[in-house]
């Protein structure tokens, strides 16, 4: 009877953690991405956001208007081409001189914001090569800071949004 007891937690556990994995969205490198940064071309049906200093943030995303953010932590901004621009540094295509993923070297990239089915939902530009995106209901997205690395969520964070 035990290792029936045993047996059934352990499936269930499994389950319950395949559909919540199912919640969580993802990033894909993309040139283009990196592209209509670096060129000042912004998306129009996105709205955008910042993520740390108003002029070196560590973040830049774009959200599909049709998609419910909040977050505290990420700042609206209105984004024009100029405005995008004016970040970055064309030379070294670096908004700022802090460290972030190693295998950018500094560098900020860009890249697509995949919902659970891999549709894209918005643009990501930073020096992390991670972001934790979550949707915990239809029509809703919730990004989480870039210093929060993937599994970083379960230790208690400082740097929770709220969702």
């Amino acid at each position: 009877m035990r290792k029936i007891l045993i047996a059934a937690i352990v499936v269930a556990a499994f389950t319950l953690t395949g559909c919540a994995a199912h919640n969580y969205g993802t990033l894909k490198e993309s040139h283009e991405v990196t592209r209509q940064f670096t060129e000042g071309d912004p998306v129009s049906s996105y709205a955008y956001y910042y993520y740390g200093r108003a002029n070196k943030p560590s973040a830049v995303i774009g959200i599909d208007n049709t998609l419910k953010f909040e977050s505290d932590l990420w700042k609206p901004v209105p984004v024009t081409g100029d405005a995008l621009a004016s970040w970055i540094d064309s030379r070294t295509g670096r908004i700022s001189t802090h460290s972030g993923s190693a295998r950018y070297g500094g560098r900020y990239q860009g890249a697509e914001i995949l919902d659970p089915n891999g549709r894209q939902v918005g643009v990501w530009y930073s020096k992390f090569d991670w972001g934790v995106i979550k949707f915990p209901e239809a029509g809703r997205i919730v990004v989480y800071s870039p210093e929060e690395r993937p599994g970083a969520l379960d230790k208690g964070s400082e740097f929770r949004n709220k969702d």
